[in-house]
């Protein structure tokens, strides 16, 4: 229960603000030596106005005991009352008592308040109902007569202790206030440069850089605020740098203000390090460029992120390069002629390449397989196959074409050929090769025309002389006829 209060006391005087709790710490504290100054000072004053009312008193006591001697040694009580008179007359003395050796009482003023009387023959002082009261031993020639007891009222003594008490609170008072005052002063000076340092160190922890307190004083607050400054300056300074890190301006230098610099050294570290990975990644860069693709960046001098960003880097690398150089090797493969290799699946986009590797061995493949069944079937005398082009596309499809037109070019003109000859061999001697050809199959057409129209002349010429040689011999039949005719008549 007293852990949780005290708890609580203390997260009371925590939300506190300065100037409240040093009126909390100072009042109190002030308030309780001024109290027991008051409460010194008072028992002091008291003190000084006792001692001298006892030393009045006494004299009193001794006067009264020097009064009421000649009336006790002649046992006059007249005489000891008409001593007293002055006594009783005095508004300060509120008791007076004159006793015989034997404790009768010789004459008696006021009230004693049942006070017992001491029979000692030493004086007796005290205090009691206010009053006080002093036993003097009244002698003669070394022998005791009686005592007379004088008692003196303390309102007077009373009177000037409140008055002393009553100024001394006032005082007190006035002193509180004048200290609470004070207090406040001090505290506005102290707090109103607290307040700003709080607002722009609540500012600099938003974000806000541009803050600055003017202070004109040297003291410990000034030399707080001209620290918080100079905390300002630098944070502004570093934030700077960190700014033109983060837009890429690597280039800037920063200021280490000293060993304990953390912020500062570490911020140098990261340039640094940024530095080193722009430099491994031009050489990268450059090295790729130039056909090496396996390079690498290196990570000896980095340390943390800054290592496994450029090891990250390395392994997309091998990711893409590893198939990369994979696919070159087969693509080196089927320049040589050797078809049988095969790119394995490759994942996610990269699945593309080993997808077009494929297609590539399967293009060529085809044109390989189509271009042997081509020769085959030349081979078995079908000039007419031709191979489907439909099954490849691009270049590949053209390559199809190609060897499909030229295969026409080469079997049309035989074709034709082969026609005339099948009409010339039916005996039409006529027969031309109209079409165009190139090259030595135009040739081939010339000298195949050239060759018919030869052949019809010679032929031409040969039906010619025939006919000449028939009409001759049946000239010379006619002749022979008539020759016979002519001798069977004459007969």
């Amino acid at each position: 229960m007293k852990s949780k209060k005290r708890k609580g006391t203390a997260m009371w005087y925590s939300k506190l603000s300065i100037r409240n709790k040093l009126i909390v710490l100072f009042v109190p504290t002030i308030l309780i030596l001024i109290i027991a100054g008051m409460v010194i000072v008072r028992k002091t004053t008291a003190m000084v106005l006792d001692k001298n009312l006892e030393a009045s008193h006494n004299i009193i006591g001794h006067l009264a005991a020097e009064a009421v001697k000649t009336g006790m040694e002649f046992g006059d009580s007249d005489l000891i009352k008409e001593s007293l008179k002055g006594f009783v007359n005095n508004s300060k003395i509120s008791y007076v008592k004159v006793l015989n050796d034997k404790g009768e009482v010789l004459f008696s003023y006021g009230n004693e308040n049942g006070h017992q009387l001491n029979h000692a023959s030493a004086s007796e002082t005290w205090y009691e109902n206010n009053n006080l009261f002093m036993k003097v031993p009244v002698s003669s020639n070394g022998k005791l007569l009686g005592r007379v007891i004088v008692g003196q009222s303390l309102e007077d003594r009373n009177k000037a202790l409140s008055f002393a008490t009553n100024i001394l609170l006032i005082l007190t008072a006035l002193g509180i206030v004048a200290i609470i005052l004070f207090l406040i002063k001090i505290t506005e000076r102290l707090t109103i440069p607290l307040r700003q340092l709080k607002k722009q160190a609540l500012k600099l922890s938003e974000g806000h850089l541009e803050v600055a307190i003017k202070y004109p004083y040297e003291d410990e607050l000034g030399s707080l605020i001209k620290a918080f400054n100079q905390m300002s300056g630098a944070i502004h300074q570093k934030v700077n740098f960190a700014r033109e890190l983060a837009a890429g301006n690597i280039e800037n230098q920063i200021e280490v203000l000293s060993e304990n610099d953390v912020l500062g050294k570490a911020l140098r570290e990261v340039k640094i390090s940024l530095q080193t990975m722009v430099g491994e990644l031009n050489d990268l860069i450059n090295q790729q460029r130039n056909g090496i693709i396996d390079a690498r960046c290196k990570t000896d001098q980095l340390n943390g992120i800054y290592a496994e960003v450029l090891n990250n880097l390395n392994q997309a690398l091998d990711v893409v390069i590893d198939p990369l150089k994979e696919t070159i090797e087969i693509l080196n493969q089927y320049a040589n002629g050797n078809l049988e290799h095969i790119l394995k699946e490759l994942p996610g986009d990269l699945g593309q390449l080993s997808d077009a590797v494929q297609t590539i061995q399967s293009n060529l493949n085809t044109l390989v397989n189509e271009s042997i069944r081509q020769v085959e079937e030349a081979k078995n005398g079908n000039l007419k196959y031709r191979s489907d082009a439909e099954k490849l596309q691009g270049a590949y499809r053209e390559i199809l074409v190609g060897f499909n037109q030229t295969l026409e070019n080469m079997t049309s003109p035989v074709t034709e050929i082969k026609d005339a000859l099948e009409k010339l061999a039916e005996g039409d001697l006529r027969v031309k090769i109209e079409s165009d050809f190139p090259g030595e199959f135009s040739a081939m057409k010339n000298a195949f025309n050239q060759s018919v129209t030869a052949l019809h002349e010679a032929l031409s010429s040969i039906s010619i002389a025939v006919e000449q040689i028939q009409g001759g011999a049946n000239q010379v039949a006619d002749s022979s006829q008539a020759v016979s005719q002519g001798a069977t008549e004459q007969a």
